[in-house]
């Protein structure tokens, strides 16, 4: 199973959790991951490498020149990261990755997902909003999707040079992150998958909120979710977090060399992010 991150140094701590939490699901199998990056130091290099050394696990650092992206916006709590994924096809030479952002959790086995049949589409992935999918019977074709979570064809997005069409794209739209950049590029050409195979903060506030009986997908995904993806500025990490499913994190992050109660980037990211959502509501934007 070949699996790719696409993170800044300040994310390491995360993806050590995030990997944890593959690892126990899948001890049986071959795991090959793949961390696009664009600086790491070598202590937390060496930390990663120990924590995770095993005869069927092998870890590829993919350097990422970040000027690359020097023309690309950004905005609130995202970094010129969110768009090291777009080189994953020129960099990666398999047919086939998920690709996990390292806010998420694994939450039992992802086999099924990865083994999706992928012929004909460049994805599989899960609708972003929950209203969306929730009325999918009533609709001719798919939403947008959650970019965070992606099986991706990558044959198919060399054949169509993935990287060249999100470039042109941004010299013409005003962007913000990666997300609008492939839903506009790949358009109906992806698989909707299950949400439990990318539970995100939107689909647990929409589930809270809903009056009306939950489709058996829904309610399987709030109460088995597969992958759980902390989504919005409410990061399992900060102390002040109410997510039903941040021991998760914790569980698993206990499990790594990167736990410590005095961990840098936990404590930068708490001050960061925390500063963030003050602002945000001084400014009445609170929103995801």
């Amino acid at each position: 199973m070949n699996i790719v991150f696409a993170i800044d140094q300040n994310y390491i701590t995360h993806c050590a959790a995030t990997i944890q939490s593959i690892l126990c699901h899948h001890a049986d199998m071959p795991l090959q991951f793949y961390i696009l990056i664009d600086q790491i130091s070598q202590d937390k290099k060496d930390k990663l490498e120990r924590a995770f050394h095993r005869p069927s696990v092998h870890l590829h650092f993919i350097p990422i020149q970040s000027q690359l992206f020097t023309d690309f916006l950004t905005r609130d709590h995202l970094t010129r990261a969110v768009y090291y994924r777009l080189l994953i096809p020129e960099l990666i030479p398999t047919a086939k990755v998920l690709y996990l952002d390292a806010d998420t959790i694994v939450n039992g086995s992802i086999r099924d997902f990865y083994n999706t049949e992928l012929a004909g589409y460049m994805l599989a992935g899960v609708e972003n909003y929950p209203s969306a999918y929730q009325n999918r019977q009533a609709q001719q074709a798919p939403g947008c999707f959650n970019s965070g979570v992606l099986l991706l064809n990558l044959d198919e997005c060399r054949r169509v040079d993935l990287k060249s069409l999100a470039l042109d794209y941004v010299k013409t739209h005003r962007v913000f992150d990666d997300q609008p950049i492939l839903n506009a590029i790949i358009a109906q050409s992806w698989k909707v998958m299950p949400p439990k195979y990318n539970f995100t903060s939107s689909y647990l506030r929409f589930i809270r909120q809903e009056q009306e009986p939950l489709s058996p997908e829904l309610q399987e995904a709030f109460t088995h979710p597969v992958i759980i993806h902390y989504t919005s500025a409410n990061k399992p990490w900060l102390y002040f977090s109410n997510h039903p499913y941040r021991h998760l994190y914790w569980q698993y992050l206990q499990m790594t060399p990167f736990y410590h109660p005095f961990n840098r980037d936990i404590i930068t990211d708490n001050l960061r992010l925390t500063h963030y959502l003050i602002r945000r509501k001084m400014s009445g934007h609170d929103r995801e």
